[in-house]
Protein backbone atom coordinates (compact mmCIF):
# COMPACT_ATOMS: atom_id res chain seq x y z
CA UNK A 1 0.00 0.00 0.00
CA UNK A 2 2.80 2.40 0.89
CA UNK A 3 4.63 1.66 -2.36
CA UNK A 4 1.52 2.40 -4.40
CA UNK A 5 1.06 5.71 -2.59
CA UNK A 6 4.67 6.77 -3.08
CA UNK A 7 4.84 5.68 -6.73
CA UNK A 8 1.44 7.20 -7.49
CA UNK A 9 2.68 10.48 -6.05
CA UNK A 10 6.12 10.37 -7.70
CA UNK A 11 4.82 9.61 -11.20
CA UNK A 12 1.62 11.66 -10.83
CA UNK A 13 -0.75 8.71 -11.21
CA UNK A 14 -3.69 10.63 -9.78
CA UNK A 15 -6.19 7.78 -9.98
CA UNK A 16 -3.93 5.30 -8.14
CA UNK A 17 -2.98 7.88 -5.53
CA UNK A 18 -6.62 8.77 -4.95
CA UNK A 19 -7.62 5.09 -4.57
CA UNK A 20 -4.80 4.39 -2.11
CA UNK A 21 -5.67 7.46 -0.04
CA UNK A 22 -9.29 6.33 0.01
CA UNK A 23 -8.31 2.82 1.22
CA UNK A 24 -6.06 4.24 3.95
CA UNK A 25 -8.74 6.70 5.05
CA UNK A 26 -11.21 3.82 5.51
CA UNK A 27 -8.79 2.25 8.00
CA UNK A 28 -7.72 5.54 9.59
CA UNK A 29 -10.87 7.70 9.75
CA UNK A 30 -10.34 11.41 10.24
CA UNK A 31 -12.31 11.53 13.48
CA UNK A 32 -11.56 9.82 16.78
CA UNK A 33 -14.94 8.13 17.14
CA UNK A 34 -14.50 6.40 13.79
CA UNK A 35 -10.90 5.50 14.63
CA UNK A 36 -11.77 4.00 18.02
CA UNK A 37 -14.53 1.94 16.41
CA UNK A 38 -12.07 0.07 14.17
CA UNK A 39 -8.77 0.26 16.05
CA UNK A 40 -7.99 -3.20 17.38
CA UNK A 41 -4.29 -3.94 17.95
CA UNK A 42 -4.54 -7.59 16.95
CA UNK A 43 -6.66 -7.01 13.83
CA UNK A 44 -5.17 -7.40 10.37
CA UNK A 45 -4.55 -4.49 8.02
CA UNK A 46 -3.04 -4.84 4.56
CA UNK A 47 -1.78 -8.33 5.46
CA UNK A 48 -0.03 -7.30 8.71
CA UNK A 49 -1.00 -6.67 12.31
CA UNK A 50 -2.68 -3.28 12.40
CA UNK A 51 -0.23 -1.94 14.98
CA UNK A 52 2.69 -2.75 12.64
CA UNK A 53 1.22 -0.49 9.94
CA UNK A 54 1.15 2.83 11.81
CA UNK A 55 4.76 3.91 11.26
CA UNK A 56 5.17 2.74 7.63
CA UNK A 57 1.91 4.45 6.70
CA UNK A 58 2.83 7.61 8.59
CA UNK A 59 6.16 7.73 6.76
CA UNK A 60 4.55 7.21 3.34
CA UNK A 61 1.73 9.69 3.97
CA UNK A 62 4.21 12.29 5.24
CA UNK A 63 6.49 11.79 2.23
CA UNK A 64 3.56 11.89 -0.21
CA UNK A 65 2.21 15.01 1.53
CA UNK A 66 -1.28 13.65 2.17
CA UNK A 67 -1.96 16.20 4.88
CA UNK A 68 -5.56 15.22 5.78
CA UNK A 69 -4.37 11.77 6.95
CA UNK A 70 -1.45 13.00 9.05
CA UNK A 71 -3.31 13.87 12.30
CA UNK A 72 -4.85 10.42 12.78
CA UNK A 73 -1.62 8.65 11.82
CA UNK A 74 0.36 10.81 14.25
CA UNK A 75 -2.22 9.90 16.88
CA UNK A 76 -1.86 6.18 16.10
CA UNK A 77 1.94 6.39 16.25
CA UNK A 78 1.88 8.33 19.53
CA UNK A 79 0.47 5.26 21.28
CA UNK A 80 3.90 3.60 21.18
CA UNK A 81 6.49 3.97 23.96
CA UNK A 82 9.01 6.80 23.40
CA UNK A 83 11.79 4.22 22.96
CA UNK A 84 9.99 2.63 19.99
CA UNK A 85 9.22 6.01 18.42
CA UNK A 86 12.84 7.07 18.76
CA UNK A 87 14.01 3.80 17.22
CA UNK A 88 11.78 4.32 14.16
CA UNK A 89 13.39 7.67 13.46
CA UNK A 90 16.99 6.77 14.25
CA UNK A 91 16.78 3.64 12.07
CA UNK A 92 16.17 5.81 9.01
CA UNK A 93 12.76 4.31 8.29
CA UNK A 94 11.06 7.64 9.04
CA UNK A 95 11.99 11.13 7.81
CA UNK A 96 13.42 13.20 10.66
CA UNK A 97 11.16 16.11 9.65
CA UNK A 98 8.22 13.89 10.53
CA UNK A 99 9.64 13.42 14.04
CA UNK A 100 9.35 17.13 14.83
CA UNK A 101 5.56 16.91 14.86
CA UNK A 102 5.36 13.59 16.65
Amino acid sequence: MTSLLLLGTKYDFKHIRKDVIFQISKQYPMNLDGYFAIDKDKSQLFGKNRKDCHFPLLSAVFTAQVEPLLPILYYAASDFPAKDIFQEFTSGRMPMECCETL
